[in-house]
């Protein structure tokens, strides 16, 4: 399935953005979100460069922040799974909530239920508060 996602994304970033990864990273560090985003996948997948889950983490969350809802999905998938970061659910759940907040960007809602089976009452309130934090801060204090 990696090697599936991992075609695909090589697919997409020549076809569709046609564009090194020097030129990603230039864009990303200019802070374009999108290429912020897929500076994370190269990391993560070692797509031209050593694959480092935190570098994949360091990116992902610079393209959160700036609002992108594939970098906020990223970000919550990372921590439910535990990839590069200790498991958190709470931390997950608050990027997937905020993801679920871009009108037309879907893919975080399934994801999120099945997060919530696993969660208590409490947790998901705690969670919550972490979302209202998070957007009140303009995506900057989600820690």
């Amino acid at each position: 399935m990696r090697i599936l996602i991992v075609l695909i994304l090589v697919l997409f970033t020549t076809s569709v953005w046609g564009q090194s990864f020097e030129e990603t990273r230039r864009l990303a560090e200019a802070g374009d979100s999108g290429s912020q985003l897929m500076l994370g996948w190269y990391y993560d997948n070692g797509l031209g460069v050593a694959e480092d889950d935190a570098e994949a983490r360091k990116w992902w969350r610079k393209s959160a922040e700036s609002g992108n809802a594939r970098g906020q999905k990223r970000l919550g998938h990372m921590y439910e799974e535990g990839h590069g970061v200790p498991k958190n659910y709470r931390r997950a759940y608050m990027w997937y909530r905020i993801a679920t907040s871009h009108p037309g960007d879907i893919g975080a809602e399934l994801p999120l239920e099945f997060l919530e089976k696993k969660m208590t009452a409490a947790d998901i309130s705690a969670a919550e508060q972490m979302v209202t934090r998070c957007f009140e801060s303009n995506h900057k204090d989600c820690d």
